[in-house]
């Protein structure tokens, strides 16, 4: 177990402290924590202290380079990323990309992906959650959403801000079994797609993946 302390500064110097809000709330701030290759994500819960810094006990237990970024949003609803790079020394193994695909079993629940990246424009991801061949309508909330999607680009983890409407309980957002997600102009490149959804108070986890962002979609592929 390896702690970091994390200090945000903002645009005149000041500490980016309690004016600062996370992309998604409840939480105040998004701190993940990624493998170089793009494995081992965690989502880590920081705490604020009343000077404005943030601390977090990060558990580092295997030889890599780990990628650690933040997301927040000003009080002025700019939007920024902070990132910082920790080695934990030894032999490393990553990970290898899995190949491209459309769906994903996790936990005895199917997930397929509906949509495609186009780099430099917007993009729509869709996710449908089923169990034993029926839809799966009853997700339970997870980070203030159904569920919580982390896109990274092989290489330099790159991320494209991906958006959701509403919040559970304010009638916008079904629990299921879709879980819509727009990219805000994503990059050309490789990338990981991690899934997070709550179902049957339990945590399902689905992983996909592209060589290229048209592959998402097999009707893109030429």
């Amino acid at each position: 177990m390896e702690t970091r302390e994390t200090a945000l500064r903002g645009q005149y110097g000041g500490v980016a402290g309690r004016d600062q809000r996370a992309h998604h709330r409840p939480a105040v701030l998004h701190l993940v924590v990624v493998r170089r290759d793009s494995s081992g994500y965690q989502y880590v819960h920081s705490r604020l202290d009343g000077d404005g810094t943030w601390r977090v006990a990060v558990p580092l237990d295997r030889s890599a380079t780990y990628h650690a970024f933040a997301d927040f949003e000003s009080g002025a609803g700019d939007l920024f990323t902070l990132g910082v790079e920790v080695t934990v020394p030894g032999a490393a193994g990553y990970r290898p990309l899995p190949e491209p695909a459309t769906e994903a079993d996790t936990d005895g629940c199917s997930i397929t992906l509906d949509g495609y990246l186009v780099a430099g424009e917007g993009a729509q991801l869709t996710f449908s959650v089923h169990r034993d061949g029926r839809s799966v309508a009853d997700l339970q909330p997870h980070l203030a959403a159904f569920g919580h999607l982390m896109t990274l680009r092989g290489g330099d983890l790159s991320h494209p801000y991906m958006r959701r409407d509403g919040e559970p309980g304010d009638g916008v957002p079904r629990p299921g079994p879709e879980i819509t997600f727009r990219a805000i102009r994503p990059t050309g490149g490789a990338y990981r797609l991690r899934l997070d959804v709550r179902y049957g108070d339990q945590m399902r986890v689905a992983e996909f993946a592209a060589v290229e962002p048209a592959d998402l979609d097999p009707r893109r592929a030429a």
